[in-house]
């Protein structure tokens, strides 16, 4: 059966949100600059980040200066970024080779409104295995992926459903709602991998409990500058004049 073609051949902009994640970009920009159909990195960048300057600059990655928040970061970023689709990628997440072609097919296909990323957490454990499906699961039945499964639409798209709400957390859980508009959520086969180090640092049931948490207290109405305290352990902005070890850790 021949798939639609319209969404193919294009360059994809990639935007990183970064706080304190210099030993993150330093890692996984290079793997990201490397993928086909990337025509541009865009890098969020609120701080912290120092010790990745050379290696931006070197993959060609544009850095927009921003205030932290991981929100308004996306949406500034989206707004920097000059290509046609949009791919939002955490900056401790990388793709692998093939990825962006197989979401490019699939957005091209019938109803569908954006693509994520099956998961490939970093790491050997079991229960890593359940949270890869589960965040799956979560995305593609119940039309709520959270930011570690990457992210692309087309920017025609996002700007019409108003881009992600300008929260410092749980902002993915807010474009969830919006996503919803523009039809069916879609997994590629290919994965995105995820690093483990936040579940590693706090351990995989406390931290997938707090994940638990933090969103039914979002839909419950908390605000997200309480949540951001309650699961980085401070207020928005403090602690981020070094690289952190988990500033960009994933909920899943």
């Amino acid at each position: 059966m021949d798939r639609p073609t319209s969404d193919l051949g294009f360059r994809v902009s990639v935007v990183i949100p970064a706080l304190a994640d210099g030993a993150a970009l330093r890692s996984n920009v290079p793997r990201v600059a490397a993928l086909d159909r990337v025509g541009e990195i865009v890098v969020a960048d609120a701080g912290g980040n120092e010790s990745a300057a050379a290696t931006l600059a070197a993959c060609g990655a544009r850095v927009v200066r921003c205030a932290p928040g991981r929100g308004p970061q996306l949406n500034t970023g989206a707004a920097a970024a000059g290509l046609d689709h949009l791919l939002f990628l955490h900056a401790d997440c990388w793709l692998e080779d093939g990825a962006i072609e197989e979401a490019l097919l699939l957005l091209a296909e019938p109803g569908v409104g954006a693509i994520v990323f099956r998961q490939q957490i970093v790491g050997d454990r079991r229960a890593y295995r359940w949270i890869e499906a589960a965040a799956t699961r979560r995305a593609v039945q119940h039309g709520c992926p959270y930011g570690d499964s990457g992210l692309l639409l087309r920017r025609r798209d996002f700007v019409a459903i108003g881009g992600y709400p300008p929260l410092p957390l749980c902002e993915d859980l807010g474009l969830a709602k919006r996503l919803r508009r523009l039809g069916r959520i879609v997994a590629t086969g290919r994965r995105i991998h995820v690093s483990a180090r936040r579940w590693e640092r706090h351990g995989v049931i406390r931290t997938t409990l707090l994940n638990v948490a933090i969103a039914w207290a979002f839909r419950m109405g908390v605000p997200a500058a309480i949540l951001y305290r309650a699961y980085y352990g401070r207020a928005l902005g403090d602690g981020a004049d070094g690289d952190a070890t988990d500033e960009e850790g994933s909920r899943a």
